[in-house]
């Protein structure tokens, strides 16, 4: 999978604070940079996590829902580019 989400610029209003489930804050997005910063630390999260084999058929499952849902943003992107 590209990092297509990641080429593409969010406006935002307010910054965001959110918290990852580990209470880890997430960096305010205020520029390109800091969005890039997010969308790699995403990307290495979600990678990781497709990448686990998992013995549960509930988180095969889960696997299975963000591996499509990231086709359908990736063929999003690619037909509105």
């Amino acid at each position: 999978m590209t990092d297509g989400l990641c080429h593409h610029t969010i406006a935002m209003t307010e910054p965001a604070l959110q918290q990852t489930e580990n209470q880890q804050p997430i960096p305010s997005i205020d520029g390109n940079s800091a969005l890039r910063d997010l969308c790699a630390r995403l990307h290495s999260q979600v990678t990781t996590f497709l990448q686990e084999d998992f013995k549960t058929e509930r988180l095969r499952a889960v696997q299975a829902q963000v591996r499509h849902s990231l086709a359908v943003i990736q063929e999003a992107l690619d037909k509105y580019e």
